[in-house]
């Protein structure tokens, strides 16, 4: 009201386009059309694709919906195109208050035009807005269907839808360890991939990366080596973080495919293997990647119990201890491919349970007479994984 009453008020467009998209949100649309009659009198250009794209926007980012957008670009006439359209859908995308968006989002675009649903634009900005929304049934439609019919189209998924998805999968929860199948969202990982490489899309390093968290986390262990092999072919730079992420995969990969079942067989040729490759790109080993790295000693001690019920268990457990136990050694005392690591007192934990669940008391006896001679202070959980291989065998 008082910019409608100054009479020398600016002709600056982006005031005006908040103030239409205000209105029209806060109190009525023909408020809004009130504003926009005021804009075009002071000589702004309201037919105009990049004022109603910034409408679209602001109104997306409160959940109008798009109807409201169609109603002020007529008042003004602008005739919508997709580019109004995308720019409505991403501020959606955007949004951080929960699901829904998605049903918004197509009810709206089943009202216009079909040549808006073909839009590369506005099918990519659907992906996003399926990634935030988040359900099961919303990620599905964007795997499944808008993914496919970008491909069939001859169009190209954006680095940011792919990304979208991709971050959905990390969200979810890691793989149980299972002998026999992956994650059941394994699926939305690989039609990604599948669109990428089909459509020419040129990921970036962090898309990579999210991609091979994602398979690492739905337990594909032989896509997380087909990424890896990837950057290196590409001449991406590796950092630790990568490295982290393949051996956090080891942990939660699953038995489902021969290959797998070859790497998993032996931990330990491909954890030296990765160290190996770290020192050839100039990365360092850490702590962080020595704790996860015995971690998947610990998955494969799970497996095995989970697979072989027979009295050769105890041999296997304690073969597993006995390679985690190189490993081990090998990482804090130093290799010529690495420089030695401290332990913390995670690293000392994990080896006390591996050796508890191999049975070998002694041995994990004797790390904790190994930690406080190297100043790491044992803790409840130290002694309770020695008291209940202890209890186990009726000897407390």
């Amino acid at each position: 009201d008082e910019l409608a009453a100054a009479a020398d008020a600016p002709a600056d467009a982006a005031v005006y386009t908040t103030l239409a998209a205000a209105s029209a949100r806060v109190v009525s649309i023909e408020r809004g059309c009130e504003v926009i009659d005021l804009a075009r009198r002071q000589g702004v250009a309201v037919d105009d694709a990049g004022f109603f794209e910034q409408v679209g926007s602001l109104l997306g980012d409160g959940a109008v919906c798009f109807a409201a957008v169609s109603k002020l670009a007529a008042h003004a006439g602008f005739e919508l195109t997709p580019g109004t359209f995308e720019a409505w859908a991403l501020a959606v995308a955007r949004r951080r208050r929960g699901p829904s968006e998605i049903t918004l989002v197509l009810d709206s675009l089943n009202e216009l035009d079909a040549s808006f649903a073909v839009d590369e634009g506005v099918r990519n900005s659907v992906i996003l807005v399926c990634a935030r929304d988040g359900s099961e049934a919303a990620i599905r439609h964007a795997t499944s269907v808008v993914l496919q019919q970008l491909r069939w189209d001859g169009q190209r998924p954006s680095v940011a839808a792919c990304s979208g998805l991709i971050k959905w999968c990390l969200a979810q929860s890691p793989h149980e360890k299972t002998n026999d199948s992956f994650s059941e969202w394994h699926c939305h990982a690989l039609a990604v991939e599948q669109a990428m490489v089909e459509c020419q899309v040129q990921p970036t390093p962090q898309l990579l990366l999210n991609l091979l968290g994602a398979y690492g986390h739905a337990g594909d262990i032989v896509r997380v080596f087909s990424i890896l092999h990837n950057m290196k072919s590409r001449q991406l730079p590796l950092s630790g973080d990568v490295y982290l992420e393949v051996v956090r995969a080891l942990s939660h990969a699953s038995a489902a495919t021969p290959a797998a079942r070859d790497l998993l067989v032996d931990p330990s040729r491909v954890l030296n293997g990765l160290t190996r490759d770290m020192h050839n790109v100039g990365v360092s080993v850490d702590v962080h990647f020595l704790n996860r790295a015995l971690l998947v000693f610990k998955s494969s001690m799970q497996r095995v119990e989970t697979s072989d019920p027979s009295s050769s268990l105890a041999a296997e457990r304690m073969h597993i201890a006995v390679l985690a136990s190189d490993f081990f050694r090998a990482t804090t005392e130093g290799t010529r491919w690495h420089a030695s690591v401290k332990p913390s007192l995670l690293t000392y934990n994990i080896m006390i349970g591996l050796f508890a669940g191999a049975n070998e008391v002694h041995r994990a006896v004797g790390l904790l007479t190994e930690m406080e001679r190297s100043g790491v202070a044992p803790d409840l959980a130290s002694y309770n994984a020695i008291i209940r291989v202890l209890a186990r065998q009726d000897t407390i």
